[in-house]
């Protein structure tokens, strides 16, 4: 994780990972943190942050749909989960010809 390497008070999203997740560099050290559905985290001014919003369509551990609500102002993250019943493989919307 190259955390330390950016810019104190970033925020960075990224994704495909299908786990909510966040990693937050307070100068000294990473933490990663499993955020727990509609409980807000805040963030210290001067950290840094990757955040994970988690899969939106469910993932191998868990079949529910993930998303996440920044508040930069108040400089909070909170992840939102929605239970899917849908246990079914994914089928594409489409088919491309040979």
């Amino acid at each position: 994780m190259e955390l330390p390497h950016r810019p104190r008070g970033s925020w960075g999203l990224v994704g495909h990972t299908h786990e909510p997740a966040l990693f937050l560099w307070d100068g000294v050290q990473v933490r990663g943190i499993v955020p727990a559905p509609d409980s807000p985290i805040a963030v210290p001014e001067d950290a840094a942050l990757i955040a994970n919003p988690g899969a939106v369509v469910g993932g191998p551990s868990d079949p529910s749909s993930w998303w996440l609500e920044l508040d930069t102002n108040a400089r909070l993250l909170t992840w939102h989960r929605v239970r899917t019943r849908r246990r079914q493989p994914h089928r594409p919307a489409f088919t491309l010809a040979p």
